[in-house]
């Protein structure tokens, strides 16, 4: 009889630690690779719920960026030693390997910019006045010195 009334008391105790685990989050800043696999073999080994924490792993978005801050991508670009290595040696692959596909996703990423820009400008232009510094009249808004 103990050992019935000690068993239940174990299944109570797990069931009651599994239903107050903390819900959290871990938001990739990319696609699954290999950087994040200690994140991944933690939730699969159970590491995260031993603590107390109920996590879900999330692969990064852009579309869901974009919902929240109500704006648009203006191009999806690849990361490609092509890229680094001419901007290091002042070579810009728009210029270097314009047929490129990194070239050419720039290209349409500044495209789009412009029609962005162009579009402001003919709803009458952006006043940024509210978040521009105050500072006293004569006063550097730079400045360390009052």
């Amino acid at each position: 009889m103990k050992k019935i009334i000690i068993l239940m008391l174990i299944l109570l105790m797990q069931l009651l630690s599994a239903q107050t685990l903390k819900k959290v989050s871990i938001l990739l800043d990319w696609k699954y690779q290999f950087e994040f696999a200690g994140y991944i073999a933690a939730k699969e080994k159970g590491f995260y719920q031993k603590y107390g924490l109920d996590v879900k792993i999330v692969e990064y978005n852009h579309n869901d960026i974009v919902k929240e801050f109500d704006t648009i991508v203006l191009g999806e670009i690849p990361i490609e030693p092509a890229i680094r290595e001419g901007g290091d040696i002042g070579k810009p692959v728009v210029y270097h390997q314009p047929n490129s596909q990194s070239a050419k996703r720039y290209q349409e990423a500044a495209k789009k910019l412009w029609e962005v820009i162009e579009k402001i400008n003919a709803e009458g232009g952006v006043d940024n006045e509210a978040i521009q510094p105050t500072t006293p009249s004569g006063v550097s808004a730079c400045g360390t010195r009052y």
